[in-house]
């Protein structure tokens, strides 16, 4: 009986394994799926569109050498990168006596990160050609509405690519910038105007400050970004997230939240759904462990009951034999 309930709980097992397969698989991610027609498509789970978009703007002249001002640079731009979530476009241009692109706009996930801070530039030298990196920032950016840190040490040295040179580009553009000027050379007074026109921020980092005062605004920069995308697509949140702990995912769909479960399941649904809070589901486990206790029981009682069988059947009549044969070797010996 005992063998015979092991088996009918491991049944058990088997058919709610199989009845309830698809709405566990989909109920685990908190999605109900009214038609279950899913597709591997783990590019098209983003629309990169409404992303919030930063591109960096960073000045590598020769002066960028001195205190280390470029290597501080690289050092916050790293760090920073670990830090940003999932979801977010990013860029970088780098600048000196002309532009060059290091990274096109890339969605930031686990794998691209590393690509991204490989990018960062680690050498300085040249002339300093402001103009020359904002507008490749903009070709950049695109049409997209995102946000531009330019951050230079010094004067512009090019004829015609000063900041108030492209000022109006950048103002008739939308994108909004974050200045930050490294160091008492910087163009302060023009980089905060160029920030005020358009709506972003200035910063200024001194050579002491260095890499905390230069990570200081590129979170800024992030907190930025975030805020333009609630205001362009109406999302807004009750409580502020603060960006210097693990990376968190942002809201890159309109209204639509895609979380990073959702995201590495490489799943894309193609037909209606709605969103439920995700449910715990113990229920099977529970079937499999009472199925194995009432297995190990069975086998422990069949292995007795064989015992005892072998015992009855096999080794009592031995005895009984060797008894028998012993009262007869008494007996002739009596005689």
């Amino acid at each position: 009986m005992t063998i015979w309930f092991a088996l009918c709980c491991m049944l058990s097992y088997w058919s709610m394994e199989m009845s309830a397969g698809n709405y566990l698989n989909s109920n685990k991610l908190g999605v109900v799926i009214n038609t279950p027609t899913l597709q591997p498509d783990v590019h098209h789970l983003m629309d990169t569109s409404s992303s919030p978009s930063i591109v960096l703007t960073l000045d590598v002249s020769a002066s960028m050498e001195y205190q280390k001002r470029l290597q501080k640079l690289g050092t916050a731009v790293r760090k920073w990168i670990h830090s940003i979530p999932y979801g977010l476009l990013l860029g970088m241009v780098e600048f000196s006596t002309k532009e060059e692109l290091l990274s096109e706009m890339t969605l930031v996930d686990a794998t691209s990160r590393e690509r991204l801070v490989r990018s960062i530039p680690t050498s300085g030298q040249g002339e300093t050609c402001i103009g020359c990196g904002v507008r490749l920032a903009l070709q950049v950016l695109g049409k997209r509405n995102g946000i531009m840190v330019l951050v230079t040490d010094g004067q512009n040295t090019e004829p015609g690519q000063f900041i108030s040179n492209i000022q109006a580009e950048v103002t008739e553009s939308g994108t909004k910038v974050v200045a930050v000027g490294f160091g008492e050379a910087a163009p302060l007074d023009d980089l905060q105007q160029l920030a005020s026109a358009t709506g972003g921020l200035f910063f200024y980092v001194s050579d002491h400050d260095g890499v905390q005062g230069l990570f200081g605004a590129l979170q800024e920069a992030l907190k930025l970004a975030k805020l333009l995308l609630e205001k362009s697509t109406g999302i807004i949140e009750n409580s502020t997230t603060e960006f210097s702990g693990e990376a968190t995912d942002l809201p890159v769909t309109g209204t639509t939240t895609v979380s990073s479960q959702q995201h590495t399941t490489g799943l894309r649904n193609r037909t209606t759904s709605h969103i439920v809070s995700g449910k715990q589901h113990n229920i099977s486990s529970s079937w499999f462990i009472l199925g194995i206790t009432a297995a190990m029981v069975g086998g422990v009682m069949f292995f007795i009951f064989m015992m005892l069988l072998i015992w009855l059947k096999c080794i009592t009549p031995v005895k009984g034999f060797y008894s028998v044969i012993k009262q007869n070797r008494m007996t002739l010996y009596k005689l």
